[in-house]
């Protein structure tokens, strides 16, 4: 058993108690993954439960149950599928967004910002989360307490970081994991979901983070809701009740201590080398028997315990469950699970299992190794749910779970404006990359080797005709197709970096992705701006172009423009498919004709593909630097003529007759266009999740 908690000292600020306790009832849920070809995957069948207020609920059974499924529809955070059923909180409809404000998720992966410290995180959540209105001295204080609470204090101040093989180190999992509750704590949580919460944690830092939820559940009234695979006996013991899945059926939902006797009962023992995990865990692999027994067993005990309310208030006959008592049709008779014995038409009291005869043939509850039941199993899964939709919501639950009848709160979105959010973001991504200058370092590095590259190749350039004219377009050539290859690669890999947060963040709605998409537009463009005035001014004066002020502004300009647009379509591609590594292909993809088609490497663009060369943006940033360049250019010919203005020397297919100024507009026009796109599309991914 873990050690008791060290009593904390009278001074410190400690999370407050949740006023509004949160009951989660649920009925019928059943969802439904459709498939080309098959009929589709039915993930839940019929499952009814609950998750009782102030206390902590393990969701368990075997890979393929059903429980994440379930804590992500508990949660109101499914998607994919088609969901049936309905949720109360607290006897009222849930409403999701509200729901989703008033309660946390953690999943399985800790998915932090590594550049961030721990308080940074906590605080950056209660920063876009809490409401506009209240005082950041407040949110701090709310951040403490936090702290304290999942006693994190003494690493507040130390980066998240990350275990990329051992490369990256940081805070251990299981800081990081309680980083990750205390970023749904900010809010005060009614609820909190965790999906494996132990996963990749040792057993001591697992019996921690367990005692912790269970100390959240029971002093400080939050429904605590997890799944959990294989739990050991000291983690078993801190669990308040159980949610049993097997194949997307309920087996049992009730109180953890309960759950060795309920089995017993129906006939299946624990024995005593077993633990009470181990022993529900093998019940749910024995698929053909145990499972569909137990699940039949335990939807006739709802029916039997709806039965003996209405019995005690003597008002059978205002269900209209379309039974009643006596005939041979819809005949009810209380079967004795000791005896084996029926007493019919006698009060159902608790215990023992409810017996429904459809033309005086009965549905009994077989021993183990007996024959079948008369009526089919299908049959029998048929009539107890058209009897459970026939029965009032809220009373489809197991009694003895203890019941919460506070009032459901309504709690309003989070009210932040989108420009704080902005602001919040801004001042996140700019300290990622205060806290990263390696990152930095490596990108400025790879513009000063291609600049020294390009320079050292063309050093000094030809004043002649012959050498200096193709030299110069070659040399042009290659500043743009850099300005094209780096930023979008970048860009792209950056954005698969960032989209996992991304993913998470707009989930649990801490903001919208206009404000991740103009703080991220705002900040990366000094950076940007930094790159490109390293690469241009470096190869500028080491080939050798024209020593002209308005001819490096102009040269530096379409640079930062065919820098943006490359910028803007690697994060394109990157909100184009969810794997990187294709992503990456559909970036190489769109370069080669983006490169192809500039009219230096061919001299001539065929008719039927001249509609390329009109849609690429480098294309006409090439067309304005050469023209930047060899406008008002003094060369000498090969007999030693002075030539004032070597315009004359442009290749044909790289004059698209437009002015330099021409050629800006239009890549500014592509650039605004090509940002909107990007936007929408990844907008469109959010929204389908397909991001």
């Amino acid at each position: 058993m873990s050690p008791p908690r060290t009593p904390r000292e009278p001074n410190t600020p400690s999370l407050a108690v949740n006023r509004y306790p949160c009951e989660i009832r649920f009925q019928n849920l059943a969802f439904h993954v459709p498939k080309s070809g098959d009929g589709g995957l039915a993930i839940l069948s019929d499952v009814t439960g609950v998750c009782a207020a102030k206390r902590m609920v393990a969701v368990m059974g075997p890979s393929g149950a059903g429980k994440s499924t379930l804590l992500k529809i508990l949660a109101c955070n499914v998607s994919g599928g088609e969901l049936q059923g309905q949720i109360m909180v607290n006897g009222t409809a849930v409403h999701p967004k509200v729901f989703k404000n008033q309660s946390a998720v953690v999943w399985q992966s800790d998915v932090l910002l590594a550049s961030a410290t721990v308080k940074e995180a906590l605080m950056t959540s209660a920063l876009l989360k809490l409401p506009q209105s209240m005082s950041r001295a407040r949110k701090e204080e709310r951040v403490e307490q936090i702290l304290t609470e999942l006693e994190l204090q003494g690493v507040k101040n130390h980066m998240i970081g990350e275990d990329v093989d051992g490369a990256v180190s940081g805070i251990s999992g299981g800081e990081r994991r309680r980083v990750s509750v205390g970023i749904g704590l900010v809010t005060d949580a009614r609820a909190i979901f965790l999906d494996e919460p132990t996963t990749g944690l040792d057993s001591d830092s697992a019996e921690q983070l367990i005692s912790l939820l269970s100390h959240l559940a029971t002093h400080k009234h939050r429904t605590i809701v997890l799944t959990i695979h294989q739990p050991s006996s000291d983690i078993c013991e801190r669990f308040d009740d159980l949610i049993l899945l097997s194949s997307g059926r309920m087996l049992y939902c009730g109180p953890w201590p309960e759950a060795d006797n309920y089995f017993a009962t129906a006939g299946f023992e624990r024995p005593g080398y077993r633990s009470t995990a181990e022993h529900i865990l093998t019940l749910c692999k024995d698929k053909e028997y145990a499972v569909p027994f137990l699940a039949g067993q335990y939807a006739k005990s709802l029916i039997d315990q709806q039965l003996t309310r209405l019995d005690s208030q003597a008002s059978m006959g205002a269900l209209g469950l379309g039974l009643k008592r006596g005939g041979s049709v819809g005949r009810l008779s209380r079967h004795n699970s000791i005896t084996g014995g029926t007493e019919a038409g006698k009060p159902l009291a608790r215990g023992g299992s409810l017996v429904i005869d459809l033309e005086a043939q009965a549905v009994a509850s077989p021993q183990p190794g007996s024959a079948p039941a008369t009526i089919s199993a299908l049959a029998a899964r048929h009539m107890v749910a058209g009897a459970l939709q026939s029965v009032p919501s809220n009373a489809l639950l197991p009694d003895d779970i203890p019941s919460t009848s506070q009032p459901h709160v309504a709690l309003e979105e989070v009210a932040t404006s989108q420009w704080y959010q902005v602001h919040v973001l801004s001042v996140r991504f700019l300290r990622s990359w205060y806290r990263c200058p390696t990152n930095l370092a490596i990108q400025a590095g790879q513009y000063i080797f291609f600049a020294l590259l390009i320079g050292a190749t063309y050093w000094r350039l030809s004043g002649t005709v012959t050498g200096g004219a193709f030299d110069r377009h070659a040399s042009l050539w290659f500043v743009a197709s850099c300005m094209v290859l780096q930023p979008g690669n970048n860009a792209c890999t950056i954005m698969y970096s960032q989209k996992p947060l991304l993913r998470r963040e707009i989930s649990n709605g801490l903001y919208h992705y206009s404000s991740f998409f103009i703080a991220k537009s705002l900040t990366s463009l000094p950076f940007q701006l930094m790159f490109a005035c390293i690469f241009t001014g470096s190869v500028y004066f080491l080939v050798g172009y024209q020593i002209s002020l308005v001819k490096f502004f102009l040269f530096f300009a379409l640079n930062f423009e065919l820098l943006l647009i490359s910028e803007t379509l690697g994060i394109l591609c990157a909100g184009l498919a969810r794997n990187e590594l294709v992503g990456m292909i559909i970036l190489a993809t769109f370069y080669v004709p983006l490169l192809m088609f500039t009219g230096f490497i061919q001299t001539h663009t065929p008719v039927y593909l001249a509609w390329i060369k009109k849609l690429s943006y480098v294309a006409y940033g090439y067309s304005g630097l050469v023209k930047n360049e060899f406008e008002g250019l003094s060369i000498s010919t090969a007999q030693g003529m002075h030539v004032p203005d070597a315009t004359a020397l442009i290749a044909p297919n790289i004059e698209n007759g437009l002015s330099i100024g021409t050629d800006a507009l239009i890549m500014l026009g592509i650039l605004v266009g090509m940002r909107f796109v990007a936007y929408i599309q990844m907008t469109l991914a959010i929204k389908f999740h397909k991001l």
